[in-house]
């Protein structure tokens, strides 16, 4: 293993700002061309779909992948979504929340 480099991670983190950036100003345009006006945050307990389609890319090669159908693993999240079923965001703070 080699010494940390700060050169190559901030010339990393730079690369990344720039793609993110890029692709944020192409979203935005996207949104003005299709009269898209608001975007509001989900927690990812309102849409597992979503949240288990990003771990899924996670662990995927990079590049663009197409389904012709959702994979096995989402059936159940989509039956659970058709079925309106909600989940609760459990948040643990202060210091009775830390394990004893």
């Amino acid at each position: 293993m080699g010494l940390p480099n700060p050169t190559q991670d901030l010339l990393v983190q730079e690369v990344s700002s720039e793609i993110v950036l890029a692709i944020i100003d192409e979203c935005r345009q996207l949104m003005e061309k299709v009269g898209i006006r608001e975007v509001n945050h989900i927690y990812r307990e309102g849409n597992k779909c979503a949240d288990h389609l990003a771990n899924l890319g996670l662990s995927q090669d990079p590049g663009i992948h197409f389904f012709q159908s959702p994979p096995d693993c989402f059936k159940p999240l989509l039956l659970l979504d058709e079925l309106g079923t909600s989940s609760v965001r459990a948040r643990l703070s202060g210091p009775s929340a830390l394990p004893s």
